[in-house]
């Protein structure tokens, strides 16, 4: 997430969804001496925002996050659907 449009990547993550693929993310940040060097990372409030509405696909699709919340490698998706479940 933060390298192409936000909607169209939440349009993505859905017709995955559709075809019973389980769509997952990471953010962008960027990195000394790369290409994306001069490219900003999602504002927090975006990502949030994001995330807020791929779990409402992972819900309408009967779908969950790929990381068990009881991992020690945990993602901001999983807190935010364990909380939509609950």
């Amino acid at each position: 997430m933060g390298l192409q449009d936000y909607n169209e990547l939440i349009d993505e993550c859905e017709k995955f969804a559709e075809r019973g693929i389980v769509a997952d993310y990471s953010v962008f940040q960027p990195k000394k001496n790369t290409p994306y060097s001069n490219l900003k990372a999602p504002e927090m409030k975006d990502v949030i925002n994001f995330t807020k509405r791929l779990v409402k696909i992972y819900l309408k699709y009967n779908q969950h996050p790929i990381f068990c919340t009881l991992s020690s490698r945990s993602s901001i998706v999983n807190e935010v659907y364990y909380d939509n479940v609950r």
